[in-house]
């Protein structure tokens, strides 16, 4: 969170998993599963830029001004973390939760996929 509110991509990216990410919607796992290693490559290159240019997820790369973390889950391998996340719109604050699907790979916990649910305005 940190690391996406003060622009730090390097560190944003290294605990996302980029290739589940990518491929959770079904016609973006057909295209990328018929890919060559190059093309698979390029497709996730191109999905991280697209990700720092706020064109493709725009829920998981737009900022909030606050977040709490609710609560966190997790087993051996897996966990999930939900967080209230508040951002500014204009002269509207949105405020929604997220819950952030993780993986444990090597000790280091990735996100493999998040939901969002729109918890109104303030």
């Amino acid at each position: 969170m940190e690391a996406r509110q003060k622009g730090r991509w390097n560190e944003f990216f290294l605990y996302l998993d980029l290739e589940a990410l990518l491929t959770r919607a079904p016609e973006k796992k057909r295209v990328y599963d018929k890919e060559s290693d190059d093309g698979r490559r390029r497709m996730l290159d191109r999905y991280k830029e697209e990700l720092e240019r706020e064109i493709v997820d725009n829920d998981i790369v737009t900022i909030p001004y606050w977040f709490e973390i609710l609560e966190t889950r997790y087993s051996a391998a897996s966990g999930t973390v939900r967080v209230l996340e508040k951002f500014q719109y204009q002269q509207i604050r949105l405020v929604k939760e997220y819950t952030y699907q993780l993986q444990k790979r090597d000790d280091v916990w990735y996100i493999v996929g998040y939901s969002v649910l729109n918890k109104g305005t303030e």
